[in-house]
């Protein structure tokens, strides 16, 4: 059995140090949507790291395998960013960089695939730090400080990212800096030896009970001390089925942004065609991305009884009431309560609470909607196709913030509402000419993969302006076009993110999906109070609601109502007949075709995925195996050659003397005689090198210019090996520090034949 003692000690360093410093990486994931894609070639890079010091580290000095570290590090970040080992320029590179710095910079973490890529920031980042570990634990000896570095990745996403590292990323992290210490601190044991191995033993039993106690602590404060995302004791960490809304914007851009269609609320409801959910109103607008702005919601308005009547809504208005059961699914954790809008009841265990001024439902006190069963009675109102209950607003009817129009929003926003709206009569006929920009004149079609990336607010002349392909973009940049674009001309609007429609699956019962995720312009007009528009197009929602389509004949979409007869989505085929997703072997396809185009998208060319990382791995290592060819080779020679030629004649152990004088850069005089050369060896050697080199030298003159039983009695009289070896053990010694590692490294010898 093989004794720890054994184990070469670089190697375990490098290893228990990459692998420690991958683990605490991990605690990044909440910076994008796919985080593999750049844990996955880190992880390759943490590997190849280890074997480099595995391979090198007892052959080269310390300083040079840090540098070959720093090359393999810098050819890694090279292919992550560019696609190349080595790139034709470094523009290339630092056009990545910069680009991912760039979204990094204008977009609210999880990054999704929808903007430029940041595997290359990240990637960078990574291999600073699996790098600066390395020099650390490894090179330097110092683990502590290798520590201090963990601690600062932990610290990067603070303040950033409300997903906190798991409990692999913590623990794993924390179990290998104390590895790291126990094996320094064992090492610092064998150099002292004797009688300081006892305090070296006294001090690692106090440090590693200090260590993991301290461990444990952290654990019980974070299970103690109330923090914002119960992420830390997830040891699973983020999955496909793990939904999570608390910023409403940028966690629908996510999950669409996601292949898998994951079911999240059961309701079950007598009203035969149940459609949108509304989970929370965004009235803010600062240019770049919507937000709710800032909320006060009193402890007098839970969401326990009676609600009051949304504002601006006539109470004339005919209604239909329908009691819902809503049930929300464990995988659905929410901050915000999905409602229908209006509802005239309401009744959700737990602190809800709801907000007069947009009628959402929030939260209070930590609360969520997962596994959440509550009810609530929804009120689908009449409005007609007249007209009848859409008055201009008042002034002072809606809060001034719902017609802020920043003056970052580019000016073709306010020319193009402007052009449309041209003739309109009032802001009902606005709305409705609006809509039908984006629905039927405008030519725009509904892709979330091929629409322009970046935030809205950056993106909004790439979605507007026709493309080579036409004007393509996906629900957020359509109601936040519209919202925009009716602020310009005077008609208070925000941004609701909800749930478009269900599938049927079974007898009055419903369900909403991830895929169902969506995002609309809600209008504010007097007598309709606020009220939904669908600027999407029909690919996506189905048909528009009634009241807000153009008669016939009306404007530019004369020629074009397609949006008015597109069947709605569950009725496209038979659901009454389908059992529940949820209790099928397979899932079903859907019903139909307007389900957002969320497939995964490609990952990112250089390393997003298995295949990219294989070949990435198969480079690196190569040249990783060439480099240590060239470095073992030349030394590889010269043992072996050493070994055939002490087992040799006396020629042969003049020639090995002459080799390893050579190797160490002392000077012979070519052409001289085997006693002239001595004479300059003698220099370099001790007493005892130089008598011993006489031995030598006397046993080849014989050779050369005796009798050959003259040759043979000398040699045998005296062990020739063992003198020749005392010679070059003393030419060694005698030379400097850097004549030795050259000769190691280089041997000159093995150039010459």
């Amino acid at each position: 059995m093989t004794r720890p003692d054994a184990l070469p000690r670089p190697l375990v360093l490098s290893a228990v140090s990459s692998a420690t410093t991958w683990l605490a990486l991990t605690a990044w994931r909440g910076f994008v949507t796919y985080p593999w894609h750049f844990l996955l070639p880190a992880a390759g890079l943490a590997v190849v790291l280890a074997l480099t010091s595995g391979l090198l580290a007892t052959r080269l000095p310390s300083w040079v395998v840090g540098v070959v570290e720093v090359l393999v590090a810098a050819l890694a970040v090279s292919w992550v960013a560019s696609g190349r080992v080595v790139p034709l320029t470094g523009r290339s590179v630092a056009d990545a960089v910069g680009a991912g710095l760039g979204a990094a910079r204008s977009h609210p973490a999880p990054i999704g695939p929808h903007v430029a890529s940041v595997t290359p920031l990240l990637f960078v980042g990574a291999a600073l730090f699996l790098v600066l570990g390395q020099w650390l634990a490894v090179r330097l000896h110092r683990p502590p400080l290798a520590g201090l570095a963990l601690l600062a990745i932990f610290a990067v996403p603070s303040g950033i990212t409300d997903r906190a590292p798991t409990l692999l990323s913590f623990v794993g992290a924390a179990v290998g800096f104390l590895v790291l210490l126990a094996v320094e601190t064992h090492d610092e044991r064998d150099r002292w030896g004797g009688r300081e191995a006892t305090g070296v033993r006294s001090t690692v039993r106090a440090a590693v009970p200090i260590g993991v106690g301290a461990v444990l602590v952290a654990l019980l404060v974070a299970l103690v001390v109330p923090v914002p995302d119960p992420g830390l004791l997830d040891l699973s960490g983020p999955g496909p089925t793990d939904i999570t809304i608390h910023k409403p914007i940028v966690d629908m851009r996510h999950r669409l942004s996601q292949g898998s269609d994951v079911p999240l609320v059961d309701i079950r409801t007598t009203e035969p065609d149940p459609s949108y959910l509304r989970i929370a109103v965004l009235n803010r607008f600062t240019g770049t991305e919507w937000s709710s702005g800032d909320r006060t919601i009193s402890a007098d308005h839970r969401a326990d009884g009676d609600v009051p009547l949304s504002p601006g809504l006539s109470p004339d208005v005919p209604r239909t009431a329908y009691p819902m059961e809503v049930h929300a699914l464990r995988a659905f954790d929410s901050t915000w309560l999905p409602t229908a809008y209006p509802v005239s009841q309401i009744d959700a265990s737990g602190d809800w609470r709801y907000d007069p001024a947009t009628m959402d439902f929030m939260a209070a006190g930590g609360g969520s909607t997962a596994g959440l069963s509550y009810s609530m009675t929804a009120e689908r109102l009449d409005l007609g196709d007249g007209g009848t209950w859409f008055q201009d607003a008042p002034a002072g009817a809606a809060p001034a913030e719902d017609l802020d129009v920043p003056s970052t929003v580019p000016r073709l926003v306010h020319a193009l509402a402007r052009r449309l709206t041209k003739g309109a009569h009032d802001d009902f006929e606005r709305a409705r000419l609006l809509q039908d920009f984006f629905r039927v004149s405008g030519g725009f079609r509904y892709s979330l993969t091929r629409a322009p990336g970046g935030p809205v607010g950056q993106s909004m002349v790439q979605f507007l302006e026709p493309g080579p392909d036409g004007r393509i973009g996906y629900c957020e940049q359509f109601a936040s076009a519209m919202a925009l674009m009716a602020r310009s001309v005077g008609i208070p609007a925000r941004v609701a993110v909800g749930f478009l429609e269900p599938q049927r699956t079974g007898p009055d019962t419903w369900e909403y999906t991830s895929h169902d995720l969506h995002a609309w312009p809600e209008l504010y007009f007097e007598g309709a109070g606020w009220v939904r528009f669908e600027p999407t197009p029909a690919q996506r929602t189905g048909e528009a609601p009634a009241y807000s389509a153009l008669p016939s004949g009306h404007g530019p979409a004369r020629h074009g109502h397609h949006h008015r007869t597109a069947p709605r989505r569950h009725q496209a085929k038979h659901p009454s007949s389908r059992p529940s997703p949820r209790h099928q072997s397979s899932p079903p396809a859907r019903a139909h075709q307007s389900r957002p185009i969320a497939t995964s998208p490609a990952p990112h060319r250089a390393a997003g995925g298995p295949g990219g990382v294989v070949r990435w791995l198969a480079t690196v290592v190569a040249a990783l195996v060439l480099l240590a060819l060239a470095v073992v080779a030349p030394s590889t020679i010269r043992r072996r050659r050493r070994t055939t030629r002490l087992g040799g004649g006396p020629e042969d152990l003049w020639t090995e003397i002459l080799a390893t004088a050579a190797d160490l850069g002392i000077a012979c005089p070519p052409g001289r005689s085997p006693r002239e050369v001595a004479a300059v060896l003698a220099d370099s050697l001790d007493d005892t090198g130089r008598a011993a080199l006489g031995d030598v030298v006397d046993a080849v003159e014989q050779v050369r210019y005796g009798s050959e039983q003259r040759a043979v009695a000398v040699a045998a009289r005296t062990d020739l090996a063992g003198r020749a070896e005392v010679v070059v053990v003393a030419l060694t010694a005698g030379a400097t520090p850097r004549q030795r590692r050259a000769a190691r490294l280089l041997p000159r010898s093995v150039l010459r034949p």
